[in-house]
């Protein structure tokens, strides 16, 4: 009795089929599509978790495991992983060339045209409309017919709708739900311009992305000396290069240990060095030594910093190239050593910088005028925006 009171009530309020007194009306074509647009729409999803296939197909075989008293708890949880994936895809995955997720191409910020509705038989119709948006910063990223991504204007979009059998705890026989899969006409494809790019934002990615250096660097051995390798003219020159290359390196703060010759007409007088104390903000890492045993040597820094100029720019839609020349500046304690071992007789510098092209380059002996050349690719993406190619 009370059951046949609780069916009336709901008939008076929602509505039931003429003959029916147990059952409310059953759902009409219309009203889903505006719920499921409106959940695509709005941000909630509600609506279109409601009529989405997948989702509903979801809850059927999980519910079918779980007790009804526990039901609406879990529930909820699947409609919020959902929700947290749906999310995730958008932001990762874009609209396919001809089907995809229709929650990729529909989403907030999105304007609706009234849909166009067709019945193709008595359980299911075909439902046609266009979207459109404003802003390309939150617009769906599509993929077009030349497999490159770009941020979506407008589309023409159809999805199916069909009438399928209501759950089991539902006043309906049936409900009606979407495929989860939407076909979008590629040549109604209207996509936004791919942002510029301007040299100097070229440059920021180059020097964000590390490929623009920001300072000169070269290699010092942490064992150094004179060796035998030198065309000497007396015993008396040998011991005095070295004398040489110890004082140079005392007077530039460098602690010096060794050098003393192994023996008479034994050409190799090498000893340990290290930097002076106040230059380790200079010293940037070490590298493997070749000679004299071995070891580490100091990688340190010559120029401490650098300006960058584009001296070739060119963009053709979504990629460019620059040609920057890099110009390093700011003289260290170890660049004022270098200047000073190249002052030395006997080439004696060439023992203390492991850099032999660098060393024996005249244009790099003063280091007044350190230049380097870094040809730069970039590419455009609808997720990622410009970034180094």
């Amino acid at each position: 009795m009370k059951r046949a009171i609780l069916l009336a009530v709901v008939c008076a309020l929602a509505g039931c089929s003429k003959g029916t007194t147990n059952r409310v009306e059953e759902p009409n074509i219309e009203n889903a599509v505006t719920e499921y647009d409106r959940g695509l729409t709005d941000g909630t999803f509600n609506g279109f978790l409601a009529h989405d296939q997948s989702f509903q197909n979801t809850l059927l075989l999980a519910h079918a495991g779980i007790p009804d008293a526990a039901w609406p708890a879990n529930m909820e949880q699947l409609r919020a992983s959902r929700r947290a994936t749906i999310q995730q895809e958008r932001d990762t995955v874009a609209f396919g060339q001809s089907q995809s997720a229709c929650y990729l191409i529909i989403r907030q910020g999105g304007h609706i045209s009234p849909p166009r509705i067709s019945q193709v038989n008595d359980g299911s119709w075909q439902v046609n409309f266009s979207v459109s948006y404003d802003n390309p910063a939150s617009s769906p990223v599509v993929l077009t017919t030349s497999g490159k991504t770009r941020r979506l204007r407008s589309a023409n979009v159809t999805v199916m709708f069909l009438r399928a059998a209501a759950d089991k705890d539902s006043l309906t026989k049936t409900k009606i739900v979407a495929a989860p899969n939407c076909t979008a006409d590629e040549n109604s494809f209207a996509t936004f311009a791919v942002p510029p790019l301007d040299m100097q934002a070229a440059i920021h990615l180059s020097q964000q992305g590390g490929n623009l250096p920001s300072q000169y660097v070269a290699s010092i051995n942490s064992i150094t000396g004179v060796s035998s390798d030198q065309n000497w003219q007396n015993w008396q020159q040998f011991l005095a290069a070295a004398a040489i290359l110890k004082a140079s390196l005392e007077q530039h703060g460098w602690t010096v240990s060794g050098f003393q010759p192994q023996s008479m007409y034994y050409y190799d007088i090498h000893g340990a060095i290290a930097p002076p104390s106040g230059t380790q903000q200079w010293i940037v890492g070490s590298f493997v030594m070749n000679g004299w045993g071995g070891g580490n040597g100091y990688r340190v820094v010559l120029l401490d910093h650098s300006n960058a100029t584009a001296t070739a720019f060119n963009v053709q839609d979504d990629t460019a190239t620059a040609t920057i020349a890099v110009h390093f500046e700011g003289c260290t304690p170890f660049c004022a050593l270098w200047k000073d071992m190249h002052g030395l007789p006997f080439d004696l510098g060439r023992y203390v910088f492991a850099d032999w092209n660098a060393w024996h380059d005249p244009a790099l002996a003063s280091l007044d005028n350190v230049n380097s050349i870094v040809v730069q690719n970039y590419a455009w993406d609808a997720f990622r925006g410009w970034h180094l190619a």
